[in-house]
Order: structure tokens, then sequence, then C-alpha cells
């Protein structure tokens, strides 16, 4: 779970807009793009980004090791 004050200082480094949390990702709805959530430590790399497709496919979940 990301801090509430981080998540709003958050946006899609990709099209810069609103993300929102869901389970282990933080998603962008705009470019559809969902960035894996680390422990509490969020992946904004658009190429560890995954699709939103493949998330909701997943659960929201991840298996991820840092």
């Amino acid at each position: 779970m990301i801090d509430e004050k981080l998540l709003n200082l958050l946006c899609c480094p990709k099209c810069k807009t609103e993300i929102n949390e869901k389970k282990m990702f933080l998603l962008c709805n705009d470019c559809n793009k969902a960035y894996p959530v680390l422990g509490n430590i969020p992946d904004m790399l658009i190429e560890d980004a995954w699709s939103i497709e493949k998330a909701k496919k997943d659960k929201y979940m991840h298996s991820i090791k840092i």
C-alpha cells in the first residue's frame, strides 16, 4: 500500500496523468499502463510497466521480488 501523500504526488511517467492504486499496481487508464509496486516502492519505469489487461488477468497481483 502506497502512502496517500506519495500517491497524490505521483503521475504516470508516460502521459503525466493521474494514477490510481489497485492491489499491487499503480494504474494509468489514459495510456493503459500498470506500474508494479514492490513492497511499498512503486516501479515507475515505463519499460517495467504491464498492460492493465495483463494486470487484471493476474488479479492485480505479481510475484516480482525486490
